[in-house]
C-alpha cells in the first residue's frame, strides 16, 4: 500500500488525495474561522457548496441511476453504509440497490440486467460472499461484458486478498475498503464525477461541433430543447422512485 495512507490496491495514478491535507481544510468552515468570527464569515460557512456541474448535466439524467451497487446479500449492511454515504445530500448520487430497489416479485435476471444498463457506472463490493454468489459474478459479467475495459467498473475489495479478486477484474485499480472506510467510500465517489465529468465533455464538445454550422435561430431552438430533455429525465426520474417508496409501503402494511 502507498506510503501515502492511499487505500487503492495495485494504484499508481489514482484519485486520491495526497497532499496530506484534512478533509474540509480551506473550505467554508475555514475561512469563516479566519475571517475572526465576522459575520461575513459566518454567513460563508452556513453557505451549502453547489454541486458539480456534471451532476445537473443532460449527459448525466440520460440514464436512471449514476451507480449500480452489486453486492451479495450476506454483505448488506455494508452496501448501505457506503450508498448511505454516496446519497447524502452534499454528494446527492443516485444508487441503485438490489434488495431496496428491485420491484418485488420480478425475475433476478432481468432485474439485475436493467439496473447494470440504467447505470453510468458499477460499484463490485467484493468479499469472500461475493465470490461464492452466482448472482454476483452474473452481473459482474454483464458489466464486463457492456463496458470492457472501462473506467465505468469500479472494483472493491474488503477483507480480502487483492490476490483473490476474480482474474477478469487483475487489470483494474482496487479500491481497498478493510482499512478506512470512508476515504474508499470517497474515492468511489470521485471516481463516478470523474466519469461523469468525462461525458459532459464529450457531449459538450459534440455538441459544439454540431451546432458550429446551424443558423442562429436553430441554436437557440436547438439549446432549449436540450433544457427540455433534462428536466422530462428528471421528472421521469422523480416519478418512479415516488411509485416504488408507495408501493414499498403498500408491501409493508400488507
Amino acid at each position: 500500500m502507498p506510503s501515502n495512507g492511499c487505500s487503492c490496491v495495485g494504484h499508481g495514478d489514482c484519485l486520491c488525495p495526497s497532499s496530506g491535507a484534512s478533509p474540509g481544510a480551506g473550505g467554508p468552515s475555514a475561512r469563516a474561522s479566519a475571517a475572526g468570527g465576522s459575520s461575513e464569515g459566518a454567513s460563508c460557512a452556513s453557505i451549502e457548496p453547489s454541486l458539480p456541474s456534471c451532476l445537473t448535466s443532460a449527459f448525466r439524467w440520460s440514464l436512471e441511476y449514476d451507480l449500480c451497487v452489486c453486492h451479495s446479500a450476506k454483505d448488506d449492511e455494508e452496501a448501505e453504509r457506503l450508498v448511505s454515504y454516496l446519497e447524502a445530500t452534499v454528494r446527492s448520487l443516485r444508487c441503485f440497490l438490489p434488495h431496496r430497489d428491485c420491484p418485488l416479485g420480478s425475475p433476478v435476471p432481468t432485474e439485475l440486467y436493467r439496473a447494470v444498463h440504467s447505470s453510468h457506472c458499477w460499484v463490485l463490493l467484493i468479499t469472500s460472499h461475493f465470490l461464492q454468489d452466482d448472482w454476483c459474478l452474473y452481473q459482474m459479467h454483464q458489466a464486463l461484458s457492456e463496458a470492457p475495459m472501462s473506467n465505468r467498473i469500479i472494483p472493491t475489495v474488503l477483507h480480502l486478498p487483492y490476490s483473490k479478486c476474480p482474474k477478469e477484474l487483475r487489470f483494474y485499480y482496487t479500491i481497498d475498503l478493510s482499512q478506512k472506510a470512508s476515504h474508499g467510500y470517497n474515492l468511489v465517489y470521485k471516481a463516478v464525477l470523474h466519469y461523469l465529468k468525462m461525458g459532459l465533455e464529450k457531449d459538450e464538445s459534440e455538441s459544439i461541433v454540431s451546432t458550429s454550422t446551424m443558423p442562429d435561430q436553430d441554436k437557440e431552438d436547438f439549446t432549449s430543447l436540450k433544457g427540455v430533455a433534462v428536466n422530462v429525465r428528471h421528472n421521469s426520474t422523480t416519478m418512479q422512485q415516488t411509485t416504488t417508496a408507495k408501493s414499498s409501503d403498500k408491501c409493508n402494511i400488507m
